[in-house]
């Protein structure tokens, strides 16, 4: 045997090291997120690397890596392999492009609507004028956005002394601070375009803001409860026993006639909770800049006179997804927005370019597990202007009056994972917009289990289906 090791022994040796280090670290993440079904298989890959590695070493020792076939065979290898590290960093699917809708392409001049035009948007406009102000309702929006529903907090005169702006750039980082210190996540700001104020409100008001600049708050909820099963495993409390249900989640005290689990009704709490939070930071923040001299409004929920979404992703703060929601790269599609729009004079942030959209050409999980199949497979479309994926929302809204735990879509996108360093590794791959990482992401996140939980029942479909 020669002593010392060749280059392409040594490489070789250092690609088994690494490899064996990522499954380590695979496996841990795994444990800790209780990917039972991923950590046995990762667990036997690593056993498995582990065994090539010894396996290389005893090899060398023995001189096995001396005659020139052996070396040529490792030289292509290593070739090989380095083509295949650089065709999943090298870009192969090509980029939409940044425009005012952020990396969502638009086509065509888009025009302003009506807020009632929303899809779904009927369903709750009927509930809340069907029903008394003060009486409990199983709506989302109402048990949970209820508190901060009311006007004089959403909108108000500014303070008479107005703080002098000398600093936009100070100011927009201290708005921002101010923004978090109130519960938001992540904040962006954009230009508000016309073209994102709707001409009505939902109960058919016009609407007259002329708002020049947005703030866009952003909060995701926790990661387990953004992957139940769908649709949720005990249905039973939307049909049965709905004001019982929305006694307990408000806290008020009643006799009621089924006893409803305690870890249920406290996940139904901690979810229904956090579709709030955006909208009682947005109207916290309002609240504040109106301290300072500026006008100031909180949108959010059905109390919006602006389009979130597209102005979320002007802000920076996401792609659009083919399930219709914002995908952002720190909180996935788990994230709720609200808006505040104001004359405080402020700096903007630009677009984003995450490679959703490419990711998403290839993914199609989140319309394998809708259980209603109002997401589409195909190839986004040109609807009112832009390009994207046409949701079915009275499919969605329908079934979600039902089921408003509903989260299938958002449980099955691989982009549904806790914020650490495997994961965001692999949101940064994505972003490189490669045929190769993206088809072989959606295959990990596959084998791995991933998204399994969201899964519909097939038994309650077939009885929703049947009514």
């Amino acid at each position: 045997m020669k002593p010392g090791w060749k280059w392409f022994e040594l490489t070789s040796f250092l690609c088994l090291i690494t490899i064996d280090g990522l499954l380590l670290v695979l496996t841990t993440i795994l444990f800790s997120e209780k990917m039972s079904k991923g950590v046995i298989i990762s667990s036997i890959a690593l056993i498995s690397m582990t065994g090539v590695t010894y396996g290389f070493i005893r090899l060398k020792q023995r001189g096995a890596f001396e005659s020139k076939k052996i070396q040529k065979i490792m030289i292509t290898g290593l070739g090989l392999f380095s083509i295949f590290i650089l065709a999943l960093f090298i870009p192969t699917q090509k980029s939409t492009g940044s425009n005012s809708f952020g990396s969502t392409q638009i086509k065509a001049k888009q025009d302003r609507y009506d807020a009632r035009q929303q899809p779904g948007s009927e369903l709750y406009a009927d509930m809340s004028m069907a029903l008394p102000s003060d009486q409990l309702t199983l709506s989302i929006y109402d048990i949970c956005v209820g508190k901060v529903s009311h006007k004089i907090n959403r909108d108000g005169k500014p303070d008479q002394t107005r703080i002098k702006v000398t600093n936009e750039k100070i100011l927009t980082e201290h708005i921002k601070d101010q923004a978090k210190a109130l519960g938001a996540r992540m904040v962006g700001i954009t230009q508000l375009d016309p073209t994102f104020v709707f001409t009505n409100d939902h109960n058919g008001n016009p609407i007259r803001l002329t708002h020049p600049n947005a703030i866009i708050v952003g909060k995701d909820i926790r990661y387990k409860l953004a992957a139940p099963s769908a649709p949720l495993p005990w249905e039973e409390l939307y049909s049965s026993i709905p004001e019982e249900l929305a006694a307990a989640l408000s806290g008020r005290m009643i006799k009621t006639s089924e006893k409803i689990p305690a870890k249920e009704l406290e996940n139904l709490k901690e979810t229904m909770r956090f579709f709030s939070e955006g909208g009682k930071t947005a109207v916290e923040l309002a609240r504040f800049i109106r301290g300072m001299g500026y006008s100031a409004r909180a949108h959010y929920s059905r109390w919006s006179e602006v389009q979130i979404v597209p102005l979320a992703i002007k802000a920076g703060l996401g792609e659009l997804a083919r399930n219709g929601m914002i995908i952002n790269d720190k909180m996935g599609p788990r994230g709720s927005f609200a808006v505040v729009t104001t004359d405080l004079p402020l700096v903007f942030d630009k677009p984003v370019k995450l490679g959703i959209k490419e990711f998403c050409n290839i993914c199609k999980k989140c319309a394998e597990y809708c259980p209603t199949k109002a997401i589409p497979f195909g190839k986004p479309q040109l609807v009112r202007g832009v390009l994207k994926w046409p949701i079915d929302g009275e499919k969605c809204g329908n079934y979600l009056v039902s089921n408003p735990k509903c989260m299938a879509c958002i449980g099955s996108c691989p982009y549904n994972k806790p914020d650490n360093i495997l994961h965001n590794a692999a949101n940064f791959m994505i972003s490189r917009r490669s045929c190769l990482t993206n088809w072989l992401m959606v295959k990990i996140d596959n084998l791995l289990g991933y998204g399994e939980m969201a899964a519909p029942d097939p038994k309650f479909l077939k009885t929703v289906n049947q009514g």
